[in-house]
């Protein structure tokens, strides 16, 4: 019309937009006494005709230009001023927000399903979104999705209107996720109680449009999916009906849902019961049918689904759930149900795209990043074939390679080398080069690594000029260390980052000859060392360097020490003795701890050198100084009775990895046992026992060593129930050595292994199985250390006990050295007619000893032998083996210590009986 032509020409100017818009609003939508009126009825279709015309006008192209500037001026609420009422306002405003909703209603519902992903937020014209704003300035959110709502039931509607509304909303009002999630909910109950098609289809388009925005605004479509039709409590799992209405609408969706959505269905079908199966297989059938015919796969589906534009292929794909995958972890430091799901349920496509894409070779950063953590925890979580983690670690150290190969610090190193050999006052371009290079993590980090290599593995073939260059970079390396950052060599050889100078002093070893030289030329260019012999040169340089070699700690530089390779070492086995006794005693032991040292504690420094060893796994064959330490220190400790700190070590370090539990931890122990085992065996055995003084005598104290036997050595003993020979021996030297400072050294003797055969039967058994061997050792020990006096009774009862096996008479011993030393004849003897002659002889004892046949009995079991010999008294029990085994296991009856000189059934009894 010409007004409306009018209206519009006159709206083109913005300054007038104000004015007109409070004077049609009024016409349209104040209620006043006199609007019920013919005349104002028909000014206010007029007024009503002019407002919809300026909303929605596309007459002619020279009109458009100004259509932009009418449309978002006119919903400015306080271009109105207050010549409008707040009611008037909000009427108009829901009038508006009607009819660009509802404005050439074309597409179908199946038009909007297969082009909604053209409709996000992000591809909307700025009109509409600015539009949609300004309509909502003045509602809640609440009040909007109901309005919506009700123009959804009422109305044929512009569904890219619609859905552009609600991409809006979504993107400018936070509060709009929990209201819509609401309203999804309130339409999917009434869909559901209908079986009202109208309400489905509301109900997923909003759905999909929502999760186009991202999860940061919305769930993504497959979370939606799952959690509204996932469960047995889901709107279709309480009657078959329900499950029919929802596949029959699913059904109906596959000519026109795009891939994306018909996979979603598949790889997350709604819950159906077991007895209703055949139903889902049919969509899903159908729906592999359509899939097909679009020539797309559902393995190449990545795990987080892209619907929001145009396809991508795989490998893009999988590149994307990688970084979606690392995105969520590092937010939330958990791996994401969708990945665990994929590794199990998609496993080709997270085997063949997934992990390739995550694992694909780079320079590992210094500190962990996001992705180094992910991968680390799918490694703990199995996820990842150890091979597969294998080549990837080995294909980023390679990678590393090939970029200090091609990075310039090779040549900067060299620019350098060549300008402090021609110029050897240093001018100040070096310290600004590497105030320069400070400044650069990066080549840093490259350049370190570079010399380190130059420095650990071609150290002894550089030319004089290429050590000195590479000194003089340290030496302004070491001036400039306030600036420098702390750096990790890759792969990690220190706990963390360190200074430069740290991380470069693991790339000088000191184990040989070549590597010690080398090491001279490093801290001492100015001096020659092929004019003087090299240990020579070594030895002063150390005595001469006191205030450097402190700059080790104890432990550091026995860690060092130990990495010596002896047969290849610069200096002979005496100076390499005295230097090291000069080092223990003369400048870590008097030094304070604070400083690396003892703070003159022998306990302590004695601690630091066999924690050393075992940590080296090794025995230091200089053992000499170690043995003086431990000499002096177990005088100490002996007179000063405060235990013993050798067994004490010992006991902390299996009590750190004690773990009933973990066959790692049970072997960890082994091999901390087998350790162990060779360093008390470089040691003096007087050193395993304790002297005691009290009431004017000397007595010895064996009760750490059997408390260590029973925790500690019974783990280790291979087979199970028997010490080696060489323990055993060194266990028993040690009683027979400490005795001889006691007062009665016999009588001590006879007290300890009365103790032993009581509180420490795996020591009994294994003396009385080695006897044969031990004997001609200990006896000739005894005589040495007392001048020829005889054996101690306890002694003469293990001799006697391996007589009796050979048909002597029965001694009177302990019931469980009786049966080891007959275990250890029969394993020895090829006919048993001796034996047959010493069972015969025990059985006659049978009423004395009551538990020899218990004990007896497994022995004979254990090795498999049929003892038809005895068919009197309590040993006719073991005439026959093929019955039920109803004795207790072997190690238990064997050893189980008695405290307090008990026997097992509480009688007070002699120690041997």
């Amino acid at each position: 019309s010409v007004v409306s032509i009018c209206a519009l020409s006159i709206c083109a100017n913005v300054y007038c937009v104000a004015a007109v818009v409070s004077v049609l609003v009024r016409a349209v939508f104040e209620e006043t006494q006199d609007s019920t009126a013919a005349p104002c009825r028909r000014l206010s279709q007029v007024c009503r005709s002019v407002l919809d015309d300026m909303l929605s006008c596309e007459y002619t192209i020279p009109l458009i230009a100004a259509q932009s500037c009418v449309q978002v001026q006119m919903f400015d609420a306080s271009l109105c001023g207050v010549s409008v009422s707040p009611d008037a306002l909000r009427r108009f405003f829901i009038h508006s927000l009607t009819h660009t909703l509802t404005y050439r209603p074309r597409l179908k519902v199946s038009d909007a399903i297969a082009m909604q992903r053209e409709w996000s937020f992000a591809k909307t014209c700025r009109l509409l979104t600015s539009l949609f704003r300004k309509l909502a300035v003045i509602f809640k959110v609440e009040e909007l999705l109901s309005h919506l709502q009700q123009v959804l039931e009422t109305h044929e509607v512009n569904w890219q209107h619609v859905l552009s509304c609600l991409s809006t909303l979504l993107v400018y009002n936070p509060n709009t996720q929990p209201s819509l999630k609401e309203l999804l909910s309130r339409l999917l109950s009434s869909a559901f109680e209908g079986y009202d098609l109208e309400n489905m289809i509301t109900a997923f388009l909003l759905a999909r449009q929502g999760a186009l925005e991202g999860p940061g605004v919305f769930p993504s479509y497959s979370e939606w999916f799952k959690m509204s039709f996932g469960g047995a409590s889901s709107y279709h799992g309480n009657s078959k009906k329900s499950l029919v209405f929802l596949l029959k609408f699913l059904s109906d969706l596959v000519p026109f849902d795009p891939p994306q959505y018909l996979k979603v269905h598949i790889l997350h079908p709604p819950y159906v019961a077991v007895k209703h199966r055949a139903l889902l297989q049919e969509y899903v059938s159908l729906t592999k049918t359509r899939l097909a015919d679009l020539k797309v796969s559902i393995e190449e589906m990545g795990l987080y689904e892209d619907i929001s534009g145009a396809g991508t292929s795989p490998r893009c794909q999988a590149r994307q759930d990688v970084e979606k995958a690392i995105s969520l972890f590092g937010s939330t430091g958990r791996i994401s149900a969708t990945v665990m799901e994929a590794s199990i349920f998609r496993r080709p496509y997270f085997l063949s795209r997934f992990l390739p894409a995550l694992l694909t070779p780079r320079v590992l950063p210094v500190k962990p990043d996001a992705r180094m953590n992910f991968i680390d925890s799918l490694k703990k979580a199995e996820k990842i074939p150890a091979a597969q983690h294998s080549s990837y670690i080995e294909s980023c150290q390679r990678e590393r390679q090939r970029q200090q190969d091609s990075v310039p610090h090779k040549t900067a190193l060299l620019s350098f080398e060549f300008n402090v050999t021609c110029d050897p006052r240093q001018s100040p371009w070096a310290s600004q080069f590497v105030n320069i290079l400070l400044g650069h993590i990066q080549l840093l980090t490259a350049l370190l690594h570079r010399m380190w290599d130059l420095l650990h593995n071609q150290g002894v073939s550089l030319s004089a000029a290429h050590v000195l260059g590479l000194a003089a970079f340290v030496v302004h390396l070491h001036a400039s260390q306030t600036k420098s950052p702390k750096v990790q060599l890759c792969p990690p050889l220190l706990p963390g980052p360190v200074s430069v100078l740290e991380a470069l002093t693991t790339a000088l070893p000191c184990t040989t000859q070549t590597n010690m030289l080398f090491c001279v030329r490093w801290v001492r260019l100015e001096r020659d060392p092929e004019h003087l012999g090299l240990h020579k040169i070594i030895i002063q340089y150390i005595i001469n360097q006191k205030a450097q070699l402190t700059l080790f700690s104890f432990s550091e530089w026995l860690a060092a020490e130990l990495r010596v390779q002896r047969s290849e070492d610069a200096l002979s086995d005496p100076d390499r003795q005295e230097y090291q006794q000069w080092a223990c005693q003369q400048l870590y032991l008097p030094s304070p701890v604070d400083k690396g040292g003892c703070a003159g504690d022998l306990r302590t420094a004695c601690s630091h050198i066999l924690n050393a060893v075992m940590d080296q796994k090794t025995v230091w064959s200089t053992s000499g100084t170690i043995v003086y330490e431990m000499e002096l220190t177990s005088r100490s400790q002996r007179t000063q009775d405060k235990g013993h700190f050798l067994l004490d070590l010992i006991s902390h370090r299996c009590s750190v990895t004690s773990d009933l539990q973990s066959i790692s931890s049970e072997l960890s122990i082994q091999q901390t046992l087998h350790t162990w085992n060779r360093v008390i065996l470089a040691l003096p055995a007087v050193m395993l026992v304790t002297v005691k003084t009290g009431g004017g005598k000397r007595t010895l104290d064996c009760e750490t060593l059997m408390e260590h036997i029973n925790q500690y050595q019974r783990k280790g003993c291979s087979p199970a129930g028997l010490l080696p020979y060489h323990l055993t021996a060194h266990f028993l030297r040690a009683v027979l050595m400490a005795s001889v400072s006691c007062d009665c050294a016999s009588g001590e003797v006879n007290k300890a292994m009365s103790l032993i055969s009581l509180q420490c039967p795996l020591l009994l058994v294994s003396a009385g199985h080695w006897w044969g061997r031990l004997s001609p050792v200990l006896v000739s020990l005894w005589h040495r250390l007392t001048d020829g006096q005889p054996l101690p009774q306890q002694l003469q009862v293990l001799a006697d006990c391996h007589l009796w096996v050979l048909s002597c008479p029965v001694p009177s011993a302990p019931p469980l050295l009786l049966a080891a030393c007959l275990h250890c004849v029969w394993e020895g003897q090829a006919s048993g007619k001796g034996i047959r002659t010493s069972l015969e002889m025990l059985g006659q004892l049978t009423e004395q000893h009551t538990q020899v046949s218990t004990l007896l009995f497994p022995i004979a079991k254990c090795f498999k032998l049929n003892l038809d010999v005895c068919s009197k008294g309590s040993l006719a029990m073991f005439v026959s083996f093929d019955g039920v085994d109803t004795t207790p296991p072997i190690e238990k009856i064997y050893f189980t210590p008695h405290k307090g000189g008990q026997s097992a059934q509480g009688e007070k009894k002699s120690p041997f009986m």
